[in-house]
């Protein structure tokens, strides 16, 4: 599942699902603002990972002051639409199979990103990783042992040694 915030508004996308996000009233999350495009971005699901991508707007999506055309989500992070500095945040929240209770989930069989989509895992790009400076309480954190791998920049998330 894919938790995505914008301006106070929270949608659950769940296998199958997508999102618009823009201005138009045909999007599913509209954002009155002039610097998001009438349809700013697509959020979907492509051979089992989430993808995020630019419909063409005229500012771009944004993440950590990278301007990326698609990705695919691999990891909680906060995408910014528009001009990085001043553009609306959007935070996306990958819950994992993990983190809900399996009593009632089918099965999920586990797919790589897509090959030749353009959508690269954005944990994949040196010097970008996510971005949350304000982390809610709870927000990608289960236990003391996740809480111990935030590197000493803030939000950023460190893999663990193996």
């Amino acid at each position: 599942m894919l938790i995505v915030r914008v301006n106070g508004t929270e949608r659950r996308l769940r296998p199958g699902d997508s999102l618009s996000i823009g201005r138009a009233p045909t999007c599913d999350v509209r954002i009155a603002d002039p610097l998001v495009s009438r349809v700013h971005v697509r959020i979907a699901q492509e051979a089992g990972a989430w993808v995020v991508r630019d419909v063409a707007s005229a500012n771009g999506v944004h993440v950590n002051g990278h301007r990326l055309d698609a990705f695919s989500v691999d990891q909680s992070m906060v995408i910014v639409l528009g001009p990085p500095e001043t553009g609306v945040r959007v935070e996306l929240v990958l819950e994992t199979v993990a983190d809900l209770d399996r009593s009632f989930l089918p099965p999920i069989a586990s797919f790589p990103a897509p090959i030749g989509s353009g959508a690269v895992p954005i944990s994949s790009i040196p010097g970008i990783g996510p971005v949350l400076s304000e982390r809610p309480e709870g927000i990608g954190l289960r236990d003391r042992d996740d809480a111990a791998q935030i590197d000493g920049r803030r939000g950023v998330q460190r893999q663990p040694a193996a």
